[in-house]
């Protein structure tokens, strides 16, 4: 019998109703897939915690009292952006062959 991998999944909001086999309507499922976020660092995550917190506290009604926030984010985001992105391993490069080699 073949060994099913469960998936842990985070739902998001369904965008509508889906046709499903013979007519049925199923809804939509969107999830995200948190093993690929596990252990790795997220850039500017502490700075985007940090100006939406603000946002909720001031009830999303005053940029100002949140300027500083906005510039630590955009500090961050600008010196992200200009780090060296990682080259592609030959595994990504094989895969992405092997997938247009199904097609």
């Amino acid at each position: 019998m073949p060994q099913v991998r469960a998936r842990r999944t985070v739902a998001l909001e369904p965008r509508g109703d889906v046709s499903g086999a013979m007519g049925t309507e199923k809804k939509a499922k969107l999830w995200v897939n948190t093993k690929k976020l596990r252990g790795k660092k997220i850039s500017c995550m502490e700075e985007m915690t940090a100006l939406l917190a603000c946002f909720k506290k001031c009830n999303f009604e005053d940029d100002a009292r949140c300027a500083g926030e906005r510039r630590a984010l955009d500090s961050c985001m600008n010196l992200a952006a200009k780090q060296p992105k990682k080259a592609n391993t030959i595994n990504y490069h094989l895969q992405r062959l092997s997938r247009a080699a199904r097609k």
